[in-house]
């Protein structure tokens, strides 16, 4: 019963084919189309890492805020991004959707702690603290809460 419906939609295509319904891509389009994936999986896939690392950061430092809340939920969508961006290579698109959550999961996990031992964020806190950085100045004041010790508070509202 297969093979005739195997047979059939080969004759089907093929038909289309020799009829000029359908028209080959040429190889740079599947190349190009790949780059892009990979490229926007790694983009989405750092900007992960770094807001994981930098709430792990900012928490102990200024405790909940909404801020903090927005980017966990952003994380989380990037995270979810990730997923679906993963599931279009071969090495994810035949496996269960657990496996590649909880490998990001792990690969996030892993990359934040070895920037948390970093004196990353701390340096970029301490930057924006005296010098004007355009989203991440804003974005480390209100969350870290040295609003609260530095008098930043005029300069970001």
């Amino acid at each position: 019963m297969e093979q005739t419906t195997n047979n059939n939609l080969t004759s089907k295509i093929m038909a289309n084919i020799q009829a000029g319904k359908t028209k080959a891509k040429p190889l740079v389009y599947f190349l190009a189309k790949t780059a892009i994936y990979v490229m926007f999986s790694f983009i989405t896939f750092i900007i992960t890492i770094y807001l994981t690392s930098f709430i792990a950061f900012a928490i102990p430092l200024g405790g909940f805020s909404w801020m903090l809340f927005v980017l966990a939920l952003s994380t989380a969508l990037f995270v979810f991004l990730n997923i679906f961006l993963a599931k279009k290579f071969p090495a994810f698109y035949k496996r269960p959707l657990l496996f590649a959550f909880l490998l990001f999961i792990f690969l996030i996990g892993t990359a934040s702690l070895l920037i948390l031992q970093t004196p990353f964020h701390a340096n970029i806190l301490e930057y924006s603290k005296n010098n004007y950085v355009p989203i991440i100045g804003h974005i480390y004041k209100h969350s870290c809460g040295c609003e609260k010790t530095c008098g930043c508070v005029n300069q970001c509202r």
